[in-house]
């Protein structure tokens, strides 16, 4: 699954997903900065001071283990209203 992530609002904390809710059991996470000014990190509490820089076009993958008790969430955020991110979750 891939698809669009607006983050509409500054300094509010978006999941990293497509669509209402994460993929069950998925196996990979890419997220692609379509903006400069976008932050991730691994909780809901991630803060543009807090997170790790993204930078336009820079890519993350995240490797994830669909059978952990804890399931991987990532979480974007950013300074200035109205950036986007692309988001793929695969099985």
């Amino acid at each position: 699954m891939h698809g669009n992530l607006s983050l509409t609002t500054a300094n509010t904390a978006y999941e990293a997903k497509v669509g209402a809710s994460r993929l069950a059991k998925r196996q990979n996470l890419t997220v692609t900065a379509l903006d400069n000014d976008m932050y991730w990190g691994y909780s809901n509490s991630v803060t543009t001071s807090t997170g790790f820089p993204l930078y336009k076009n820079q890519v993350v993958i995240f490797d994830i283990d669909p059978d952990s008790d804890t399931p991987l969430q990532v979480w974007l955020v950013c300074g200035t209203a109205n950036k986007n991110a692309r988001i793929a979750e695969s099985l």
